[in-house]
């Protein structure tokens, strides 16, 4: 075992459980082929004196040596072995590890039907394995819950960094691309916007945590705004409402579903797009210099 960048304990044996199983009755099938016809096999009496391993008897400890040594060959040779199964069949290794994939349904899962709504143990059936495996990763529920934020506040940035140099110079641009790039996620995962809902019922310790996260790139919008405002590029306003504002736009699709109902919206991808359009001319027309 080693530490991960995780900080917490990985395997270097086979990652799947069924190919744990495999390797585990492929190396007690060998030890007992190897001791079933020789002084010390299973059954005799003696231990210490298995002829399959050694012309002249063998330690306990040769005994483990060898087995360890014949069980490592052939948990290589089950990796190879599966990995060529899917080579042949024509579709890609699999890249994503098992912390990945619980994350990913836990988001969904969570966004599609509330926090309080999803167990562990559904989480663990999503994702194929035992819900102790979610343990392993996850010390608990609240723990996981952080952990989907504080990948879903991750990816945000690194979207918005990226929206931000693609754009051009123009601050109305780069404001555009960066709306953009904050409802393309949202188009593509509708669970995105479950989530931002669940937001709003955190314990204040998780809500803590999670603004950890948000409040650097709250302030970065926040000085670009008013930097471009000193310089006659933007109209003139108070910045911190202006983000304030594009905030509550994008939530309140989540928070407050029925009351864009009474206004004829529907929460669909058509919907989402329209909307976006809409808060992109409305900052545009904001933010244009008088």
């Amino acid at each position: 075992f080693f530490l991960c960048p995780l900080g917490r304990r990985c395997s270097l044996a086979v990652a799947d459980e069924q190919d744990q199983l495999a390797v585990r009755d492929r190396a007690k099938h060998a030890l007992d082929e190897c001791c079933a016809h020789e002084t010390g096999g299973p059954g005799d009496g003696n231990s210490f004196a298995c002829k399959g391993f050694s012309n002249h008897g063998c330690s306990s400890s040769m005994i483990l040596y060898q087995l360890v040594e014949r069980a490592a060959k052939i948990a290589v040779w089950v990796i190879v072995t599966r990995v060529a199964k899917v080579i042949q069949a024509g579709t890609p290794v699999p890249n994503r590890t098992t912390r990945e994939r619980i994350l990913d349904a836990a988001l969904d899962l969570f966004g599609a039907r509330g926090v309080d709504a999803v167990s562990l143990d559904e989480i663990a059936r999503h994702v194929g394995v035992r819900k102790q495996t979610v343990l392993y990763w996850f010390d608990s529920k609240e723990v996981l819950v952080d952990a989907v934020l504080e990948k879903v506040a991750a990816e945000l940035v690194v979207v918005i960094d990226a929206a931000v140099r693609a754009a051009p110079d123009d601050p109305l641009d780069r404001v555009d691309a960066v709306v953009r790039a904050v409802f393309r996620p949202a188009v593509r995962r509708p669970a995105l916007l479950g989530l931002v809902r669940e937001v709003s019922r955190l314990s204040q310790s998780q809500a803590d945590r999670l603004a950890a996260h948000i409040s650097p790139l709250v302030e970065r919008a926040v000085h670009y705004l008013a930097a471009e405002m000193e310089t006659g590029r933007l109209r003139t306003g108070d910045p911190r409402l202006i983000a304030a504002l594009s905030y509550a736009t994008v939530t309140g699709i989540a928070t407050e579903p029925e009351a864009l109902r009474t206004v004829g919206w529907v929460a669909d991808q058509a919907g989402l797009r329209a909307l976006r359009d809409e808060l992109r001319a409305f900052l545009r027309s904001a933010l244009t210099p008088l």
